[in-house]
């Protein structure tokens, strides 16, 4: 259902405004200010698919060091540096992204890289990107790329000082 023209000029002067606004519905004529919200405000996870959770944990457990912080049917909760966290779950949908899933910033790439490979983790080679050792440079920024159990692709960061 398209709504009224005059509604849709006031949602469009909400929008100028700078005012967040839900949309009208149906049942509404029109819209309501709602406050300000900031997710930018409000601690941020990742969420990790895994379609086997027990193989899943012990690559994110025994290869990356990682101790769970919670665990339910739900899935298994970690912590990172900075109060960061990321949940990995069971989902049908695991591996099925093409880009990075989850990263991390590191002090020494090259450090990471070596003990991560030390540990039987595979890093990921693109051609024309990366060198011998499956680092990217961009600059002052040097990334690197590794799959877990379940296909996801992780990476690490090095970011300029």
């Amino acid at each position: 259902m398209t709504p009224e023209p005059e509604v849709l000029v006031e949602q469009l002067d909400a929008a100028r405004s700078g005012l967040p606004f839900r949309a009208a519905g149906p049942y509404r004529s029109r819209p309501e200010v709602i406050g300000e919200m900031s997710l930018s405000d409000s601690p941020m996870h990742t969420t990790i698919p895994a379609s086997d959770l027990d193989r899943a944990r012990e690559f994110y457990e025994e290869k990356l060091g990682f101790t769970p912080a919670s665990v339910a049917p739900g899935g298994v909760f970690y912590e990172s540096a900075g109060g960061t966290r990321f949940l990995v779950y069971p989902s049908r949908s695991a591996g099925t992204n093409q880009a990075t899933t989850a990263g991390w910033a590191v002090e020494d790439i090259e450090a990471t890289v070596t003990d991560l490979v030390d540990r039987g983790v595979t890093m990921e080679r693109y051609e024309g990107t990366t060198d011998e050792h499956g680092i990217a440079t961009f600059g002052p920024l040097r990334s690197a790329w590794f799959k877990d159990t379940e296909g996801n692709i992780l990476g690490v960061v090095q970011l300029p000082s």
